[in-house]
C-alpha cells in the first residue's frame, strides 16, 4: 500500500521561516501562554477550595512565568514562583515572610501538622491535554493565516 502526500515541503519551509523571526517568537509565546492559562485556572480553582482559603496570599502568588529560552527550547512555568513571593504575596509590614505553597501542596509535619492538599501537580495532570490542544490551536491559526 502506498500513500501520496502533498504540501509538506511548503509546510516545512513556512515553519523554518517562522522559526527565525520575531513574529515566530511572539506566536510561540502566545501558544505557551494559552496552554499555561488553562493549567493556571484549574490550579487556582483547586487552591481556593482545598484547603480553605485564609489570606489570599497563595492565590495572589499563583501565576504564569515569562517565557524562558534554554538552548533551542522555550519554557513557561505555572505556579507560585519563589522569586515572586515577596513581590506579590507579602508586604514588609506583614512580618514573617514564610514561603508556604509547597507546604500546602505536599503537607508538613511541623508545628500544627497539615495533610497534603495537592493543587499544582493535579492541575497539570488533569489539564495537560487541554493545554496541549490550546497551544496547537494557536499554532494552527497562525499557519492558516500564512496559507
Amino acid at each position: 500500500m502506498s500513500v501520496e502526500t502533498k504540501g509538506f515541503g511548503e509546510l516545512l519551509e513556512e515553519l523554518n521561516r517562522m522559526r527565525r523571526t520575531n513574529e515566530s517568537r511572539a506566536v510561540a509565546t502566545r501558544a505557551l501562554r494559552a496552554g499555561a492559562q488553562i493549567i493556571l485556572d484549574d490550579m487556582k480553582r483547586r487552591a481556593s477550595t482545598d484547603p480553605r482559603r485564609r489570606t489570599g496570599d497563595l492565590m495572589e502568588a499563583l501565576d504564569v512565568s515569562g517565557v524562558s529560552v534554554h538552548g533551542k527550547k522555550k519554557y513557561i512555568t505555572v505556579g507560585a514562583h519563589r522569586k515572586d513571593w515577596e513581590k506579590r504575596a507579602h508586604k514588609p509590614e506583614d512580618g514573617e515572610n514564610v514561603y508556604y505553597p509547597a507546604y500546602v501542596e505536599y503537607g508538613h509535619g511541623g508545628p500544627g501538622p497539615a495533610p497534603a492538599h495537592p493543587y499544582m501537580r493535579i492541575a497539570f495532570d488533569s489539564e495537560k491535554q487541554k493545554a496541549y490542544e490550546a497551544m496547537r490551536r494557536v499554532l494552527t491559526e497562525e499557519l492558516r493565516k500564512k496559507g
